[in-house]
């Protein structure tokens, strides 16, 4: 993130900020996708090989290290909507606000401690905060690839 931070578009210049907010807009998605993704297939990928594999070792740090950098993303999201003017719809806002607010309550229980405390809910809101979380993911992606004819 502090390369592609390094390697944005100056802020020097008004013109600049919002290519600067785009570039980390994409920069912190994709980061933050590729650390959730980690998180998200560690036990799949350990189950069989009955080994706890470095992934599922570092399975908590990967979704936290997700979770901050949504975070950034979220500011940067905020900035974007400050500085273009442009409103979002409400089902984004509805729906990835949920994403946003469901990433941070498993990031404040991801510790041995939540999980001895709250148990049986603990695993339900981690298990569907990650599908809901990969879901809002998808859609995002799969929707920009299709608006821009990339897909």
């Amino acid at each position: 993130m502090v390369v592609a931070l390094a390697e944005a578009p100056a802020l020097s210049e008004a013109d600049n900020l919002a290519d600067h907010i785009g570039v980390m807009l994409r920069v912190t998605a994709r980061l933050a996708f590729a650390m959730l993704l980690l998180a998200y297939i560690a036990r799949p990928i350990a189950q069989p090989l009955r080994n706890r594999g470095l992934l599922l070792q570092h399975r908590r740090s990967l979704g936290l290290a997700a979770a901050l950098v949504k975070t950034v993303h979220f500011g940067y999201v905020w900035a974007f909507v400050v500085v273009s003017g442009e409103t979002l719809e409400w089902l984004t806002v509805i729906l990835g606000g949920a994403a946003f607010v469901l990433l941070w309550v498993m990031a404040a229980t991801s510790s041995n401690y939540a999980q001895g405390k709250f148990g049986l809910s603990w695993r339900r809101l981690h298990l569907f905060g990650i599908h809901y979380v990969w879901l809002i993911f998808m859609q995002t992606f799969i929707g920009t690839a299709v608006s821009t004819g990339s897909l």
